[in-house]
């Protein structure tokens, strides 16, 4: 009983951490683009 409460948190945790991963994955990736955006409107590449 105890094992299975073990790896259920274990799952959970790991779950959890992955989620928080792939937040902060998507969201440099965000910032990325809007600073390539930003340059391109900048040089003239891009028209608002």
């Amino acid at each position: 009983m105890v094992n299975a409460l073990l790896l259920g948190l274990l799952a959970f945790t790991f779950v959890t951490a992955t989620l928080v991963w792939l937040r902060l994955r998507q969201d440099a990736a965000r910032a990325r683009l809007e600073e390539a955006e930003e340059e391109a409107t900048i040089l003239g590449v891009l028209e608002e």
